[in-house]
Formats: C-alpha cells, structure tokens, sequence
C-alpha cells in the first residue's frame, strides 16, 4: 500500500459531512475543517470471532459500534457516528478500501447519526429527486444509468442519503460512477472490458460520469419500488403500502438483526413512515431481461409528468 505524507491530506467533503481521511479520496470534493468524521487505516482486532451472516459477512454491533467483516475484503468498524476504521485484507488495491469506505461504512456512520439512508440508486428529473429501491439483482442502478443515459444526472448508486429542508424531505449527491454488470452496462451502451471491476474476483465495474445533479440537496420527488410481472406498470401506492414497500429499503436493514437493533427499530420506523408520508411512492413493475430497458425508463419519466406535472427536459 502507498505511503502518504499526513501532513498534505485534505479534508473532504461527503453527504454534508467533512471527512479527514489518511489516504486520498479522489471520489469526492475537497472541504475546509474542522472535520465530522475521521477515516483511518489500521488493525481491528477481534474480527476472527465474529458470528457468521449470510453472504461472507461477520458482522458484531452495540448501540455505537458496528463492525462488519467481509471475507474477500477485510473488516470495517463504525463508531459513535465519528470515526471509520478499515483493516484490509493484505492485497486488497486501496480502490476496494475505497469502496468499503463511501459505500457501506459511511452509510451506516450515517444512519448511527441519525439520518435517513435507503439502499436505492437515484438520478435527478429537472432538478429534482427520484430514487429506487428493489431486492438485490432487481436493477435499481441499472434503470438510474438507464435514465443517464437519457438525460438525468446521476445524484447517488447504491444508497439515498436522506434530509429535510423545512417540509421538503430532499437527496443528497454521492460519489460520480455507477456499479453495473457487464450485462447492465451493454444494455446503458458501454464496454464492460473498458472500465475497472470492483474487486478482482468480481465482474461488477465501476463506470464513473460527468453529469451528476447539482452538489447541494435536492428535494425527492418520488420513491419507486422494483418488481417483476408479465406486464409493465407503474402503480402508485397509498401511504400504508408505500410505508410496508419502504420498510426493507432501509440500509441498515441489509446487515441482518444485530445491526438493525444497533441503529434502532424505532428509528427505522419514524423515518420509513415519514418518507411515505411526505414523498409520492409507486411500485415499478417490468418484465425481467434488459430489452425493455429504455422503454422502461421513459415509462418513468412519464409517470413523473403525468403525477407531478415535472417539465423533463
């Protein structure tokens, strides 16, 4: 691993936090001090002995501490909404530290915050918000490139950082680049073999852009729910329905029960009922297969005019 000169590091900017970090992050902006969150590279003891989950993932969690181990990767410990450490595996490119890092590690940092963070993907639609949530697979960064590629800045891949601006619940931009398969990626019209893989041993690559949504936060328009059917449909969903399609969307969901009670069931539903409440949800339902992709994404776009009277550009 390259050695750095601390003393030149900048602070960064990230989800309206400043980050001190002791390796590059050229992902994001530069900031001023004094910082929110500090990020370090060092030993996290312990992670050996961490129970099991699902997925080649350990994971230990108390009320201010989460510790996650992936096995391909290394271990990552988030504490107190403050501080990140990430122990890596020897060998891992510091691109995968990276990856742990603005993905996974500071949405939880997020959420231990108390902020609202969904697992979504998310682009912008004349300037403001619409995010995606599915089960793993189902294409929620798919159909975002899908809509990039018809015009819509990219806000955020893989997680919705949530916020409020008086009454308007609003989305905050993330990191440039999509994660997509090589199949995905045909689809959106690029070369798989062009673009770097997220991890070795994995397909999935990592495709930066240069049209993203304004830097501050936009308001969020609109909530969509991935499924699969015979017919493609948008059906919109009342608040009792949009609250139960929410429900598993929320990030820290994803980790299993420890960390679920860690970051708070009640947390969990104050913030799941308030976004069905205040954001118009429907559910999105397409065939599987990527061939109705971009009528898909269109399909959306029209929902968005024909609900919200959005002018798309």
């Amino acid at each position: 691993m390259r050695d750095w000169n601390r003393e030149t590091m900048p602070i960064y900017s990230i989800y309206h936090l400043t980050l001190d970090s002791d390796m590059p992050l050229p992902e994001l902006n530069e900031s001023m001090g004094p910082a929110d969150v500090t990020f370090r590279r060092g030993r996290i003891d312990g992670f050996d002995r961490w129970a099991i989950e699902e997925g080649g993932r350990r994971v230990q969690a108390s009320r201010d501490r989460i510790g996650i181990f992936w096995e391909e990767a290394g271990a990552c410990l988030i504490e107190g909404g403050r501080s990140i450490m990430i122990d890596a595996l020897p060998g891992v490119e510091d691109d995968v530290v990276r990856l742990m890092l603005l993905g996974p590690a500071i949405a939880l940092l997020l959420q231990q915050r108390g902020v609202t963070v969904l697992h979504a993907s998310s682009v912008s639609v004349d300037g403001q918000g619409v995010a995606f949530v599915g089960e793993k697979g189902w294409g929620k960064s798919t159909l975002a490139a899908a809509l990039h590629e018809q015009g819509c800045p990219l806000i955020s891949d893989d997680l919705a950082v949530l916020g409020q601006d008086r009454e308007v619940i609003t989305i905050q931009s993330g990191p440039p680049a999509f994660k997509l398969w090589p199949e995905a990626l045909e689809a959106v019209g690029a070369r798989a073999h062009d673009l770097p893989r997220l991890h070795p041993s994995v397909e999935k690559r990592s495709r930066r852009v240069e049209r993203m949504g304004a830097p501050h936060a936009v308001p969020l328009l609109a909530v969509f729910v991935l499924g699969y059917g015979p017919a493609p449909a948008v059906e919109p969903l009342g608040s009792v329905e949009a609250l139960r399609a929410l429900f598993p969307h929320w990030y820290g969901v994803r980790f299993g029960p420890e960390v679920f009670e860690a970051l708070g069931p009640r947390n969990h539903l104050l913030q799941c009922t308030h976004l069905a409440r205040h954001v118009h949800c429907a559910r999105l339902v397409r065939r599987r297969g990527l061939d109705g992709l971009a009528d898909t994404a269109r399909r959306v776009q029209e929902h968005i005019v024909q609900w919200m009277g959005v002018a798309v550009r």
